[in-house]
């Protein structure tokens, strides 16, 4: 009886325990199925608020989920989720662990088929989604036996259609991008292109409230009625041998009209007179001839033609034989142009150009100045529009043509854990400085000094301060910050701080630094500055009075600035909007919480001393303010000698 009773109780242990991972089981994949939902359907539609049950919007996690889905969107692409398989949630430190493998399947509006199987692991915090940690295997249809047996360039073209058709009569996608129509462009000495796609929404949202009706109808006037775009041109020595454009004006727009008013706003800003004749020209029947655009001083003419595909799409070439080939790049008979960036996936603005390394020779040989290599220059820029961002994103080469590489170069990464004290940061710059040459230095001093011996001031310094050049060089061969914030007295009262923070790889200069200050003190005391013993710091001098002053030399760092001295040790704060501003990889880092700033200005204006009275500096907070409202940061990142990027954040 005890044996049964004991298989009885550890049956229903058993059942009780498959019961609750059931349950759990059935909650957690709810969670997902109804997540995954929501993406598909975000995708579809591009509206995202749907997400904010799931995810923490706010959390990088979130931000490069909106970002994607927004790309997807605008791409046309569709996604689809299945083969869900969910585990258990387990606790993870302070979150909750959620194993998932699914297979996601995007499809593309030219028939293209990508598919992943992926496995995830999503961290939750408060019942959304924080973080992923994810890898995948890529997918691949089955293809028929007769699609196998065709050649890439049939395969692309029935890939468009589902009816077998020849090389040819290859269609035109019922939707492509602009920059399909742009055929390929190689071997030449400049290459530029430009695209463009909604560009003013972008310009509207940077602009928040800051333009009335009436301005913003005006800037919208004073804009081509061109929804979006793609112009690719090549240059050679002799002139301009190429010439592709391809534009798509703004809903309700008569495309003949767009081209007028384009030729019309041309003509008023250069003062050139542009002139459009009609032509009937030997064209692709796809293809309806427009009008031929007549430019001054003998240029070239452009041929201009409406794409009956979509009736909407205009076409811009240096002939007829070029409206043709665009015709032929957009159905795959010919190469179109590569518009893939390595700064994102489709920027509203693309601009990229490259210059042959033999045509940088040429002409800069007369400016003597030296081309290091046999690489192209390439720069490129692109801008990105999301929710509540704006950013842009920049590359270049030309610090590998134009840099002697035998030089070495003074800029190193960040590092981590950069340094904030004394209160509330509203904003920073930080960099970190290699070392720099002795004699390099030197040479620049009696550049900057004629007449003067740079030698001997330098052996004046050492005699009073104590310190050498070379002492210098290694108390500035670190990382070096400007921080705006913490407290500073002044005569309107307390005001955000400034201070300057200098934290040198050697740390043993600063040993001699802390030495030199009571010499250099004493060569000319400042007024109210006096010597102050600060825990923490090896020595301190600092005032407050009118003002306050503050240069104070720690185990790791020499600071000095507008920073109450009582204050020094207070803990930093760090707002939200900043947290991630700075990455470890980056070489320089400028961030400002342009939200934070007004908070302080607001404050200053509200103590209304006699100090502000002037109109200069009352209209100036009132400008600051106003043209600002709307915005929540401002963020600029070197990532390396050749990147960079410039983030704007909005208000929600």
């Amino acid at each position: 009886m005890v044996k049964f009773r004991k298989t009885l109780l550890l049956a229903m242990a058993s059942l009780l325990s498959i019961a609750l991972a059931t349950a759990a089981f059935g909650t957690d994949s709810s969670f997902v199925e109804s997540y995954y939902s929501a993406l598909e359907a975000s995708i579809s539609d591009g509206n995202t608020y749907r997400l904010g049950e799931f995810i923490d919007e706010e959390s990088d996690f979130g931000k490069d989920t909106i970002s994607w889905v927004i790309r997807l969107n605008r791409l046309g692409v569709s996604g689809e989720f299945d083969g869900l398989a969910v585990g258990e949630k387990v606790a993870k430190g302070d979150k909750e662990s959620l194993k998932v493998s699914d297979r996601l399947t995007l499809s593309y509006p030219d028939e293209r088929i990508r598919v992943f199987d992926y496995r995830r692991e999503y961290l939750l915090e408060n019942g959304r989604i924080v973080a992923e940690i994810s890898d995948y295997d890529r997918s691949f249809p089955e293809l028929s036996a007769e699609r196998t047996k065709k050649t890439p360039l049939e395969r692309m073209e029935s890939s468009v259609s589902s009816v077998p058709v020849g090389r040819a009569k290859a269609p035109v996608s019922d939707s492509p991008k602009m920059t399909a129509f742009l055929p390929s462009q190689d071997g030449r000495d400049l290459k530029v292109l430009v695209r463009w796609d909604n560009p003013l929404d972008m310009a509207v949202q940077l602009a928040g409230d800051v333009l009335t009706g009436e301005e913003l109808e005006f800037m919208m006037d004073q804009v081509p009625p061109i929804a979006e775009g793609a112009i690719s041109m090549v240059m050679v020595k002799d002139g301009i041998p190429e010439i592709y454009g391809a534009i798509r004006p703004i809903e309700g727009i008569n495309p003949s009209d767009a081209v007028r008013v384009v030729v019309s706003r041309i003509s008023q800003e250069t003062g050139d007179d542009l002139t459009l004749k009609p032509f009937d020209g030997n064209l692709k029947s796809e293809l309806d001839p427009l009008a031929i655009i007549q430019l001054p001083d003998g240029a070239p003419e452009l041929y201009s033609a409406l794409w009956k595909g979509d009736g909407r799409t205009v076409l811009v070439s240096l002939s007829e034989q070029g409206l043709n080939s665009m015709l032929d790049s957009a159905s795959g008979k010919i190469a179109s142009l590569d518009d893939n960036t390595a700064l994102g996936e489709w920027p509203s603005v693309h601009i990229r150009g490259w210059v042959s390394n033999e045509l940088l020779k040429s002409e800069l040989v007369d400016e003597d100045v030296p081309v290091y290599g046999s690489d192209p220059l390439s720069i490129e820029m692109a801008f990105f529009s999301l929710d509540n961002e704006v950013t842009g994103r920049w590359f270049s080469n030309a610090v590998d043509l134009f840099v002697d590489p035998d030089m070495e170069l003074p800029m190193i990464s960040l590092g981590k854990d950069l340094p904030f004290l004394g209160g509330k940061v509203l904003g920073f710059m930080a960099a970190r400085l290699g070392r720099i040459d002795v004699d390099m230095l030197k040479d620049a001093l009696k550049n900057e000094m004629p007449g003067e011996n740079v030698d001997v001031a330098l052996a004046q310094m050492t005699d009073l301060t104590g310190l050498t050049l070379e002492d210098i060089l290694d108390l500035l061969d670190g990382r070096v910050s400007l921080v705006l914030g913490g407290r500073s007295r002044s005569p309107i009262g307390d005001v955000p701080g400034a201070y300057l923070q200098i934290e040198p790889d050697k740390k043993e200069v600063l040993t001699k630094v802390a030495e030199a200050l009571p010499k250099i003190y004493a060569l000319a005391p400042p007024v109210g500055l006096r010597e102050r013993k600060i825990s923490g710091w090896n020595v301190a001098y600092a005032m407050n009075a009118m003002a306050s002053a503050t240069v104070a030399v720690g185990d790791d760092r020499l600071l000095l600035g507008a920073l109450d001295y009582e204050k020094l040790n207070e803990p930093a704060s760090l707002p939200d909007n900043l947290k991630a501003a700075s990455q470890p990889e980056d070489m320089a880092v400028i961030a400002f919480s342009l939200a934070d700033i007004r908070e302080a200005v607001k404050e200053i204006a509200d103590m209304n001393s006699i100090f502000l009275q002037t109109d200069e500096i009352k209209d100036g907070m009132a400008t600051f303010l106003d043209s600002t409202a709307h915005l929540d940061s401002l963020v600029i990142r070197i990532q390396s000698l050749k990147e960079g990027s410039l983030s704007v954040r909005t208000l929600n």
